[in-house]
């Protein structure tokens, strides 16, 4: 029986290796048939958008950094349903409402910062491919970060509104997105001042990578301090103007501070021609 098993083993293996080695010659006629393709230009702030768009949803941890900025916040006035819905009775409910508002969107800029500028850093960048104009690289991300974030302010108002049945909340925090995006504005800028300043330039990518705990330290501390002085002028404007007029000067100096940031990101980054 070990004689006749160990024949037919050795039968197998023969014909397999006969199979792995034998080769068959065919000859296929291929009829040639025209190709029409179309090449599209597109501008390259496009282009980097549309990689940091593909490079984000490939993994779970890139993914998380466009999904937690826009359902975190809903997630937390779900949590805290209850709480608004006893609060919202007076100027200091709304006050309330509002702190923890701009409180939550003082974090989103660090979360998306953190996540979309490690983008270059990991090995989905597709940046050979495309030209390196720093200026196009910030702008592009600017733009999607900004998106993000006023997507995730406006759903948020539009909740809390349905929840709590008060236009003066809504009101409240539409005037805030100008200083949500102050706060983006404000941490980008940082960033690139600690970690991409070149001799004659800035770049997005993290090129001094030394003392970054200090850094981040800092930056995160310069948030907070930010934080508190716009939540500061918030209560002395609604305590001695009123509801009204207070919207109105948080408005104008949401859309003072948001022109000055976007005047620094343009120094940061000119144009090509000017620095030519």
């Amino acid at each position: 029986l070990s004689i006749v098993v160990t024949w037919l083993l050795f039968k197998t293996a023969q014909n397999a290796l006969r199979s792995a080695l034998s080769t068959e010659i065919k000859i296929k006629k291929v009829k040639k048939k025209d190709v029409q393709f179309e090449m599209k230009a597109i501008s390259p702030i496009k282009a980097y958008l549309r990689k940091d768009i593909v490079s984000s949803t490939r993994d779970l941890q890139s993914f998380m950094f466009i999904f937690f900025p826009i359902f975190y916040p809903l997630i937390m006035v779900f949590t805290m349903q209850g709480v608004f819905v006893d609060l919202v009775t007076s100027t200091q409910a709304i006050l309330i409402i509002w702190s923890i508002i701009l409180l939550i969107y003082m974090f989103i800029p660090i979360m998306l910062i953190v996540g979309f500028l490690n983008i270059e850093e990991s090995g989905s960048s597709t940046l050979a491919s495309l030209p390196i104009i720093p200026r196009d690289q910030a702008k592009a991300k600017i733009i999607l970060m900004l998106s993000i974030q006023g997507i995730s302010l406006v759903l948020t108002s539009i909740v809390l509104t349905f929840l709590l049945n008060s236009f003066i909340v809504i009101g409240l925090l539409l005037i805030t997105l100008p200083i949500a995006w102050i706060m983006l504005l404000f941490m980008f800028v940082l960033k690139i001042k600690f970690f991409g300043r070149m001799k004659y330039k800035y770049i997005i990518e993290e090129l001094h990578k030394e003392n970054k705990a200090i850094k981040w330290s800092l930056m995160i501390l310069s948030e907070f301090g930010l934080y508190f002085v716009i939540f500061l002028t918030g209560i002395i404007l609604i305590y001695f103007f009123g509801i009204t007029i207070s919207l109105i000067v948080l408005g104008v100096i949401g859309l003072l501070g948001l022109t000055l940031m976007i005047f620094i990101f343009t120094r940061m980054f000119p144009k090509v021609e000017k620095m030519a």
